[in-house]
């Protein structure tokens, strides 16, 4: 596991039992935190793009409003690089082409919330080499 995401476990999380298990945590920890960098890269926040974080976290990954509220504050004090939280989400998503699917598909519309800039696309592209390696770029 990652610095930033070994640092905020060992400073006593408030997330008491909204998780069943750490492993879920830090998934859905570093899923969150690439959203945040996506909603991030434009250095504004719309209400749109954080109703859309909502959305995701709900529909692809299951989790409550209370769930989606912490990881939503995590991201925002988390110091994780996008490579660290696309070296998690693979780990956990490379199994499960469905989720892998449905959370591309999600982060596409992300994207497009308050229209798509060049550093929203870098990420996406990024996201996508990592949680589908066995796609060319030659396509």
């Amino acid at each position: 596991m990652f610095e930033s995401l070994k640092h905020w476990f060992s400073t006593g999380s408030q997330s008491g039992d909204l998780f069943d298990h750490k492993d879920d945590e830090a998934v859905h920890s570093a899923l969150a935190s690439l959203l945040y960098h996506v909603i991030q890269a434009d250095h504004q926040q719309s209400t749109g793009e954080k109703h859309k974080f909502a959305e995701i976290m709900r529909d692809v990954f299951n989790l409550s409003p209370e769930q989606i509220h912490h990881l939503w504050l995590q991201a925002e004090s988390l110091n994780s690089t996008l490579d660290e939280d696309l070296s998690i989400i693979n780990e956990h998503l490379k199994h499960n082409s469905m989720q892998r699917l449905q959370f591309m598909d999600k982060l596409n519309q992300l994207i497009c919330v308050d229209g798509v800039n060049v550093s929203e696309l870098e990420i996406f592209h990024r996201a996508r080499n990592a949680i589908f390696p066995e796609i060319s770029d030659d396509l």
